[in-house]
């Protein structure tokens, strides 16, 4: 029950409006080793077994979630594949089988 309280209270904050550079105290032009070390410092401060502040729960997941706004890399994009006669081929696995649909063109 407690992780998905945290679950949630991590998604709230990354919808919030707060920018995370401001939550960590960075520059916009900051680099990466000067993030991690921001968020590493604002970790130990509010972590809740450490922290005795009655908000620190909440001061924490704002200050992962700004980390994680920061320095997550974008996922690739997954295209589908074209066979040879311009429909369309898609492919998935289940149970460990891969199956594959084709949808239009001839050769």
């Amino acid at each position: 029950m407690k992780l998905a309280i945290v679950f949630i209270t991590v998604i709230l904050t990354t919808w919030c409006l707060r920018d995370p550079h401001t939550v960590l105290g960075v520059s916009k032009t900051a680099s990466k080793s000067d993030i991690q070390k921001a968020y590493r410092k604002l970790a130990r401060k509010y972590h809740p077994d450490v922290s005795k502040e009655p908000n620190a729960e909440e001061k924490f997941t704002e200050v992962a979630a700004a980390y994680e706004a920061l320095t997550k890399e974008p996922e690739p994009q997954q295209h589908q594949q074209r066979p040879r006669g311009g429909g369309y081929q898609q492919e998935f696995y289940f149970n460990g089988k891969r199956f594959t649909f084709s949808s239009g063109g001839g050769f």
